[in-house]
């Protein structure tokens, strides 16, 4: 029969089309150029944005859909099957199983963090879904947000977003920014009393003017304001005639404490000579006292005044694993365990001094009754005093530096002011605008994310928050205590490590764990993962990664089926091969007689 007069072939049905060789062949060819792409294109814009653009975008879940379908039509044509075929079955089963598993996974799953400081416990963990919050006194809702994805900077509507109500306001998100940008005013409209200065210190006394609230300190040019309130008169007159505190003033010691033993040494006998620490073989000297530590440019540990306000001490200690310099503060006893490298680990020194509580600066505004102004300037052991009128610069001891007090608020109020920024920074800070309408009153306000701020509508005070979910865990981790370990000889730090106390009220389990960088550790369905860490002012929160992934069994069991069926497959075809090879041999004897 010749080529032409071949029957036609059979028509596929559309169930043996989709379940074909060349539609599965397709369906692969395109998700691996997708993830090729995918690949090039995270290099160049980040993690964040190639799951936004590729892994959860709704045209790369196609593709996965048809590759369950086409696995599904596959077996579908094939049934019932026969003995031959379960290597076949469990390979294309075994597809079904993995991309069932990872629905579970997307569905089910819980990627995280919980960020611990030492003492503390958490019972949430954050999760990176936008929350948007509205809160008044009565009543709290809140509304997740679904930003569409941004490779640069700018701003896009967000349609399709739920309103939230709470007492008689209703908000709705409207746009997003990718960054934004923000800053802060001063009004005097709160309804409480808070005291507050527009002080300048530049060449004109005007120039470059910053907010001092009473009772704080701020960098106002290159120097620290503070402001003071003072609601009596004999107080202004004490402030005004008393000199800063002498620097012998009370009496200081080191303790040090060594395999569960205190040993106190005078701060002042350690600095005129080196001091035995009792029978432990150890030395210590104090080099230098700071009334007034302050950290300077490039990290350097200086001196501000002579007023005890941060005591603290530079010491040399002398042990059986050498020499090494060491800080203690009296504010903040930890900082050492905290900080730096230590050699002798197990000693521990702690700086007992009398600490002044009152806030000071080397420039300290005093407000009096009926909005006197006085000021006070500090500079080593002397101290100046000299009235001052609200927008009339005064000369300071700083060549060619004054002083101006602009505005005094008596009812502060920091107005935060947040607007869409057209570049992208190193880490942008996404925004959101919301519209609040009340009755016939409506406000549109910019919201900066991992931030709140209060609005005032109708007469009524309500707070906005942008974060991202927290969901409760069911029990409680605590950090006691956090461990860097640095690379030998250097500060740069090798590993981390957190040891925690769970506690479970539901079943009154407490266990300890210890969780490190490749060691995790796993309770209540979730896993904790060392992460990093980052300084919470003079303290250290550890940053653990959460997972919760209910459909990894499902994908593993999925794998060793894939394994288990393609082995069968391949004994099946050299079972075939070698069969059909004793019957080809006794074909061709045949023909060849």
């Amino acid at each position: 029969m010749s080529k032409s007069e071949r029957p036609p072939r059979p028509g596929l049905s559309p169930l043996r089309a989709i379940g074909s060789l060349w539609f599965a062949a397709v369906i692969l060819l395109l998700l691996s150029v997708a993830m090729a792409c995918a690949t090039v294109f995270e290099s160049a814009h980040g993690s964040e944005k190639a799951l936004a653009f590729f892994y959860k975008s709704w045209w790369f879940k196609t593709l996965l859909g048809l590759l369950a379908v086409n696995a599904g039509a596959a077996l579908a044509v094939r049934y019932p099957f026969s003995r031959h075929q379960i290597g076949f079955v469990m390979a294309h089963g075994s597809i079904l199983l993995i991309l069932a598993g990872a629905w579970v996974t997307q569905k089910l799953g819980i990627d995280g963090r919980v960020s611990i400081v030492e003492g503390q416990s958490v019972a949430d963990l954050t999760i990176p879904q936008d929350v948007f919050v509205l809160e008044s006194r009565s009543s709290k809702s809140s509304m997740e947000i679904n930003p569409p994805p941004l490779l640069d900077a700018g701003t896009v509507k967000v349609p399709g977003q739920p309103a939230v109500s709470a007492e008689s306001v209703r908000a709705e998100v409207l746009e997003f920014a990718f960054d934004s940008t923000a800053r802060t005013e001063m009004r005097n409209d709160n309804p409480h009393a808070s005291l507050a200065i527009e002080v300048s210190f530049s060449e004109t006394g005007t120039d470059e003017p910053a907010w001092v609230p009473a009772g704080q300190a701020g960098t106002v040019g290159e120097v620290q304001v503070a402001c003071i309130e003072i609601t009596d008169e004999q107080e202004l007159e004490k402030r005004a005639s008393t000199a800063p505190a002498a620097e012998g003033d009370g009496t200081r010691t080191v303790r040090v404490e060594y395999q569960g033993t205190a040993y106190q040494l005078n701060v002042d006998d350690c600095i005129a000579a080196t001091q035995p620490v009792g029978n432990t073989g150890m030395t210590l000297r104090v080099l230098r006292y700071l009334p007034h530590a302050t950290v300077a440019g490039r990290g350097q540990i200086t001196n501000a005044s002579n007023q005890p306000v941060n005591p603290a001490i530079e010491a040399e200690l002398s042990g059986p694993q050498g020499i090494e310099t060491r800080f203690a503060f009296a504010r903040f006893p930890d900082f050492q365990s905290m900080h730096g490298n230590l050699r002798n680990q197990d000693v521990k020194l702690i700086l007992v001094a009398t600490v002044d509580q009152d806030v000071h600066a080397p420039v300290e505004i005093l407000v009096g009754p009926d909005d006197q102004l006085h000021a006070r300037f500090t500079s080593g052991r002397d101290s100046f005093f000299s009235k001052l009128q609200a927008g009339t610069p005064l000369q300071t001891p700083w060549p060619q530096r004054k002083l101006g007090v602009s505005r005094v608020f008596k009812n502060a109020r920091p107005h935060r002011i947040v607007s869409p920024s057209a570049h992208s920074h190193a880490e942008p800070r996404p925004a959101i605008l919301v519209r609040l309408t009340s009755g016939q009153e409506k406000t549109d306000i910019w919201l900066q994310k991992y931030s709140d701020q209060p609005v005032v509508l109708s007469g009524h005070t309500y707070r906005l928050e942008y974060d991202d979910k927290t969901i409760p865990l069911g029990f409680k981790v605590a950090l006691d205590a956090f461990r860097i370990g640095n690379y030998p000889g250097t500060n740069r730090p090798r590993s981390y490590e957190s040891r925690i106390t769970i506690t479970d009220p539901a079943s009154g389990r407490v266990e300890s764990r210890v969780i490190s960088m490749n060691h995790p550790t796993s309770y209540g369905g979730y896993t904790f993962y060392q992460s990093s860490y980052r300084q919470t002012g003079q303290h250290t929160a550890s940053v653990l990664s959460v997972s919760r992934d209910p459909g990894k069994p499902i994908v593993f069991a999925g794998y060793g089926l894939m394994m288990f069926g393609v082995l069968l497959v391949l004994i099946n075809r050299l079972k075939s091969t070698a069969g059909q090879a004793p019957e080809t041999a006794s074909r061709d004897g045949k023909e060849a007689l």
